[in-house]
């Protein structure tokens, strides 16, 4: 599929990471030598109101899952489309390789490619006062305990239906394309990422007969949760939103969707999910 070539290409760049500057020191001559409008920012300083957004039309995220989910944020409001370079421990997401970036790069600058849109969380915080704080995931929402090493009670309702409250160390509302991250390492199940579905999995739950639901994207997750030290909701492991003991935590699809630009076949999901977590257990016993 062909997608429009005009406006600017923005790149974010991990901070510290010597391989992702690198990396962009090459795609910035790639760009200069075609002539061609381009931004460079840190994945943590990006004002997510800089008007540099407004014309981008590509957004070469250069880092782990981390920058990207950071991406989202600014490229999802927009449907500015992402280009993911691997830099991270996993990159089950991304679409190039600090090797091959500049080698496959113009056919992304060319617009041809196709669009992987991923389901987004909106995530709303009802307080007792009738005030609200919103955030919004890629990758999950996770309620937990303000301290660490203690448990927390987590009830859930799905439509408005009480399913169960969980005893654990926290609990995750996961889309799909962050079931292969702290999901899975709760235990949670791998879901393809083009599944209309939300994973909801308790954190090292105590006693409970249910350690993992799935449920349509459509669905209406209400979760309330109590602790002696304390609970927080996390979007993307990045904004933290401290609750009170009669807070709501309301998740829902969001109207947004991360827009991933793709050149390689959609089943390629599977080798690079099998080929990660093969090299993810190398790295384990090796240590």
């Amino acid at each position: 599929m062909t997608h429009a070539s005009g406006g600017a290409v923005g790149m974010l760049v991990h901070p510290s990471n010597p391989d992702a500057h690198a990396c962009a020191e090459r795609i910035q001559h790639l760009l200069e030598a075609r002539g061609m409008a381009f931004w460079r920012h840190s994945t943590r300083d990006l004002d997510p109101d800089h008007p540099e957004l407004d014309a981008t039309r590509l957004l070469l995220v250069l880092g782990g899952d981390g920058s990207l989910m950071r991406a989202a944020q600014v490229a999802a409001p927009r449907d500015i489309h992402v280009v993911a370079v691997s830099l991270g421990r996993l990159g089950f997401i991304a679409e190039l390789t600090p090797e091959n970036a500049v080698e496959r790069l113009p056919q992304f600058l060319a617009g041809d490619y196709w669009l992987d849109r991923r389901l987004m969380l909106d995530v709303t915080v009802e307080r007792a006062d009738g005030s609200s704080e919103t955030a919004r995931a890629a990758n999950d929402v996770v309620v937990t305990t303000a301290k660490p090493a203690r448990s927390i009670d987590v009830t859930c309702a799905i439509d408005g239906a009480e399913v169960n409250t969980w005893l654990a160390d926290g609990f995750i509302v996961a889309t799909p394309t962050g079931s292969t991250a702290y999901n899975l390492g709760a235990g949670g199940p791998i879901v393809a990422p083009w599944t209309a579905a939300m994973v909801l999995t308790p954190v090292a739950p105590h006693l409970s007969s249910i350690s993992t639901m799935v449920v349509s994207d459509d669905a209406h997750i209400t979760l309330t949760a109590t602790s002696h030290a304390g609970a927080m909701v996390t979007a993307d492991g990045a904004q933290d939103i401290p609750l009170g003991p009669d807070d709501r935590v309301q998740v829902r699809k969001s109207a947004y969707t991360l827009p991933l630009a793709r050149v390689n076949p959609r089943n390629d999901f599977y080798r690079t999910l099998v080929g990660r977590l093969i090299r993810r257990e190398e790295r384990t016993l090796k240590s």
